[in-house]
């Protein structure tokens, strides 16, 4: 399985892909979107998303780590 990153800023992006982490940045839309666009994809079983993305959608993301197993979501802080 896949780990793929959802992150604010190009510093962050760039620091998960030296670890190997496929990392995209996220400026401005629905995140939600974005994580229902990679819940489809089957082989993504972990996704970062840095403090400030998750701060501005916490209830929802939250919702979705409820009712969701895989992927998991992971704040990274």
């Amino acid at each position: 399985m896949k780990i793929v990153g959802i992150c604010k800023t190009i510093e962050l992006a760039v620091g998960l892909k030296l670890g190997g982490i496929d990392c995209q940045v996220f400026e401005n839309g629905d995140i939600m979107q974005k994580l229902n666009e990679l819940k489809k994809i089957k082989d993504i079983g972990i996704i970062v998303i840095d403090e400030e993305l998750y701060k501005n959608a916490e209830e929802e993301l939250n919702d979705f780590r409820k009712n969701n197993k895989i992927p998991l979501i992971v704040r990274l802080d």
